[in-house]
């Protein structure tokens, strides 16, 4: 690969002043596109940025006598000869101190330049600016070059996706103005690869010797980032090299029949037979994705609406309204809702919406951006039909904080009236009156940790949510869900949780009996904690009747269909829920699991799998367990050594055993014992441990202790690891006392 050194076209402030005495006239600059037909005469690559984006860093370290973009070149260089077999040439501006003169021939200087495969500009909080000489001679210059071209600006890929040439990094959040300003050239909304670094109050570019990722609000790692933007590159180079997989797509096939009136009606003719050929294809392609979803023509993707706030902290702001207009668009029955978990896998991800689309099984997708200033909210939203990426509808709406709820309702209703559907609820009730704005904002963040699994700090904050506004039921309602969590997750909180957790639901039915989620809380504590299976069935039916997309309820009424022994049930409703939330990792496990107790090992497997890039960690426990089940060790030695310290603890005697070393299972035994002395493992972990290793009476012992605390016995029946336990006379005692069918 050659990265070029060539004089600088963007330096100084004063260059920049004395290019508008040489501008490209229309003229000339037609000229210019009609002497360029087909891309990659110049160079592969043109990276383009503004000057003050690549000032040597003031950080010690190696990178301090590089700017941010040399560095990024010079990472890509290394990325891209471990992904492409061939060599690709970079023009990039290094040079910091020549310039063109005002008699240089500014587009002539440019022509071979600009002739290149792929455009990468470096946005940033300086570069869209449409008096810059990057803005207006290299970004929008290319953009009418490549679209004026046989190739097209954007181009159809081997895999059926279409992908631009115009492949934009960020390394700021961007304001407002200047997305919009972005998303105008472009023609659409913009997809960009985030090479962000954000904390509280910090907007600035992540770093490739960035060291801590997880101090990173957007929780990305440079090198990840790196690696999608030269598999993009590998993608879009292959596409333009063979013309075959690089059909045009839909724009620039009207912008050519527009050029060439006479070839207009057998181009569209083809079109419309190749269309009905893609069709037939399509539908059955489509029918089931990768996930085995359905993608019914009635139903969306709520997508994460993009923050425009020069502030970080207003992430939890922007989330919230897409999550709740997913809330309300989920209580239409007619209305395939995908879950919010499957939904905001996507975020910051500059996925194509057709592969979204197949992903998520939803036929259209709703995406937005958020920005907030004081009490004034704007906000964008658009309608998009994922299969083409047509957009249905779109709209800006102003408004004050205490008109949030109102807002959503609007966008709501006007998602559901371009799809031909009625809106069955809305927020504005009394259990979500919020008139505190502060509260609000503390809720949102209760909702954000609370999903992430950070179940103190999402405790803190609904607390302080109702300290300021006690009459709401959702914070309620997620507070009690987060003791549920609590308890759930350590032995030692199990009763306090759900007794906490009990009386925090009451309090948010009084104020909301038409909550879904409320319901659905209370439904779990019937069931995880009373054992009172009808109540929780009923329960959760109200929760899925006043929310059908409710993907958790599914999973939920699936899990307690399994304990109570109703296999067939327990699976078609986790396909239910599958189908609503197909990127959710526990919702994919809750499947696998019934799949497990029916003894379809294979598929659960296979089903565990699919779920490895969304929670290496979680998934490998329950395949690690799905293993042992299924009688299939060889391969749990390997998933064994990289599991979390908690997990190995829990599952060592059981891992030895199957492995028949004496020395170490003797040794896990032991260590298992004394955590359970010190309550630190749950007496129906010690159960399961002592039912695999065939230690049966020591098994019931324990499963007798289990009932008392009440801690994950409802999993007595259904747990495979158990099994040998199914013909003991103490063990069928026990199922009847907690009035589960032996059969």
């Amino acid at each position: 690969m050659n990265v070029e050194v060539s004089v600088p076209l963007h330096q100084y402030s004063s260059f920049e002043l004395c290019l508008t005495l040489t501008t490209i006239t229309p003229l000339n600059f037609l000229s210019l596109i009609m002497a360029t037909h087909a891309p990659a005469t110049g160079h592969d690559i043109f990276i383009s940025y503004r000057h003050n984006d690549n000032l040597p860093s003031s950080d010690s370290g190696r990178l301090a006598s590089d700017g941010w973009v040399t560095d990024f070149v010079h990472q890509l260089e290394k990325e891209l000869r471990a992904t492409l077999k061939e060599p690709l040439t970079i023009y990039f501006d290094k040079n910091p101190v020549d310039g063109l003169l005002e008699t240089h021939s500014v587009d002539k200087s440019l022509e071979g330049k600009l002739n290149c495969r792929i455009f990468i500009p470096i946005l940033s909080q300086t570069y869209c600016d449409p008096k810059s000489f990057a803005w207006q001679h290299e970004f929008c210059a290319f953009n009418a070059l490549a679209k004026a071209e046989s190739m097209g600006r954007d181009i159809r890929l081997g895999n059926g996706n279409v992908a631009s040439r115009i492949l934009p990094l960020k390394i700021h959040d961007l304001d407002g103005d200047d997305m919009a300003v972005v998303e105008k050239e472009l023609g659409g909304a913009l997809r960009a690869i985030e090479f962000i670094y954000r904390e509280p109050g910090v907007n600035r570019p992540l770093r490739s010797n960035e060291e801590d990722p997880t101090r990173n609000l957007a929780q990305t790692v440079y090198r990840n980032q790196l690696n999608k933007v030269a598999q993009a590159i590998k993608q879009i180079n292959g596409a333009m090299k063979d013309p075959s997989s690089a059909q045009k797509s839909l724009p620039q096939e009207q912008a050519m029949q527009e050029r060439q009136p006479m070839v207009r009606k057998g181009l569209l003719a083809a079109a419309v037979v190749l269309a009905l050929i893609a069709l037939s294809y399509f539908t059955v392609l489509r029918s089931v994705s990768s996930t085995g979803v359905e993608s019914p023509d009635k139903s969306i993707a709520v997508l994460p609406f993009v923050n425009m706030s020069n502030d970080p902290e207003q992430e939890f702001f922007s989330d919230g309204i897409s999550e709740e207009v997913l809330n309300l668009l989920a209580k239409v029955p007619e209305l395939k809702v995908i879950g919010r978990t499957s939904s905001f896998y996507f975020k910051g991800k500059n996925e194509d919406l057709r592969v979204i689309g197949e992903k998520l099984g939803a036929a259209h997708i709703l995406e937005g951006s958020v920005r907030k200033e004081g009490d004034q909210v704007r906000i964008t939203a658009q309608l998009i039909r994922a299969s083409d990426g047509v957009h249905l509808w779109s709209d800006t709406y102003d408004r004050k904080l205490q008109k949030i709820f109102d807002l959503q309702d609007e966008i709501a209703g006007a998602v559901l009236k371009q799809l031909k559907l009625k809106l069955l609820g809305t927020s504005n009730v009394p259990g979500m009156s919020m008139p505190n704005s502060e509260a609000y904002n503390l809720n949102l963040k209760g909702n954000y940790f609370a999903d992430q699994r950070n179940l103190p700090l999402a405790a803190d904050y609904y607390s302080k949510s109702l300290a300021l506004d006690s009459g709401n039921a959702r914070t309620w309602s997620g507070l009690a869900f987060v003791k549920i969590l609590e308890g759930n997750s350590r032995f030692e909180k199990f009763e306090s949780g759900y007794a906490q957790a009990s009386e925090m639901v009451g309090r948010a039915m009084m104020l909301d009996p038409s909550s879904s989620e409320a319901h659905r809380v209370k439904a779990l504590i019937s069931m995880w904690y009373d054992f009172d299976w009808a109540v929780a069935e009923k329960e959760f039916m109200k929760a899925i009747e006043l929310e059908p997309g409710n993907s958790n309820a599914f999973r939920n009424l699936s899990q307690l269909y399994r304990v109570q022994g109703f296999l067939q049930k327990a699976l078609e409703t986790s396909e239910k829920s599958l189908s609503l939330n197909p990127l959710n990792v526990v919702t994919i496990s809750s499947h696998a699991d019934d799949l497990s107790t029916l003894g379809r090992y294979d598929e659960a497997i296979e089903v565990l799998k699919s779920g490895l890039e969304l929670n290496r960690d979680f998934i490998h426990r329950s395949l690690l367990v799905t293993y042992l089940a299924a009688g299939k060790y060889e391969m749990i030695e390997s998933i064994f050594k990289n599991l979390p310290d908690n997990d190995k603890k829990l599952l060592a005697p059981m891992v030895w055993f199957a492995l028949r070393d004496q020395t170490q299972m003797g040794q896990a035994e032991q260590e298992m014992l004394r955590q359970h002395e010190k309550g630190l493992m749950s007496s129906f972990d010690v159960a399961q441990n002592y039912a695999f290793m065939k230690r049966k009476d020591l098994a019931i012992d324990y499963l007798e202790k289990a009932l008392k605390d009440k801690y994950r016995v409802i999993y007595i029946r259904s747990n495979p690891l158990l099994r040998s336990l199914q013909q003991e006379p103490r063990y069928l005692e026990l199922l009847k006392r907690m009035k589960i069918s032996s059969k």
